[in-house]
């Protein structure tokens, strides 16, 4: 008897310390023996990407800026106009305590850089949204410092909605983006695409 509680303990322990390792994104592993708080804990850097950024005003005027990013450059379409590749390099850094880091490095001579820092915590299970228990991000309590010294306080950077994490493993993460919200200006914007980063 004592020998079968035993074993019976120690599945339910397994299935406590697995729920969180069991695939949760589109294309993450089947499943991992790292926690997906440890599998996003570390420094990271943008490889590639594609978002789609639509602006409409209350005339119903609207503007779509498209960004391809490679890492190294972003290449932007503004209403069908594609303009020459510009530097751009991004990095993040996710702490396990729930804290992250996020900079931005753009321009060249010289370049401009955007460091934001905050709270970082996964989202919810969201029926409505067809998201599972911990498939997104939500970024929390943001300051963004510009290197011309200048310092924006945000309570949500993404509106109070999340970055889904379609892909993450122990060397990739795939962000797909779809957040609606209003820019610095009051002019509401949708947000659509997908980022990836490698360690």
């Amino acid at each position: 008897m004592k020998k079968t509680i035993l074993i019976l303990a120690g599945v339910t322990l397994s299935g406590i310390v697995f729920e969180g390792c069991l695939k949760k994104g589109d294309n993450d592993p089947s499943i991992s023996f790292r926690s997906r708080k440890a599998r996003l804990s570390g420094d990271w850097k943008m490889v590639s990407g594609n978002l789609t950024k639509v602006l409409t005003w209350s005339n119903g005027v609207t503007a779509t800026y498209e960004y391809a990013f490679d890492g190294t450059n972003v290449v932007v379409t503004y209403n069908g106009n594609t303009y020459p590749a510009w530097p751009y390099k991004e990095t993040f850094s996710f702490d396990k305590s729930g804290t992250f880091s996020q900079q931005i490095t753009e321009g060249a001579s010289p370049a401009s850089t955007h460091t934001y820092n905050g709270n970082w915590e996964f989202h919810k299970k969201d029926k409505s949204a067809g998201l599972k228990n911990k498939e997104a991000v939500s970024f929390l309590s943001v300051t963004e410092t510009h290197s011309s010294g200048s310092t924006t306080y945000y309570t949500d950077v993404t509106n109070g909605q999340y970055w889904a994490l379609d892909k993450l493993t122990n060397e990739e993460i795939v962000f797909k983006i779809e957040t609606t919200g209003t820019n610095v200006q009051g002019v509401p914007e949708t947000t659509t695409g997908t980022l990836t980063y490698t360690q």
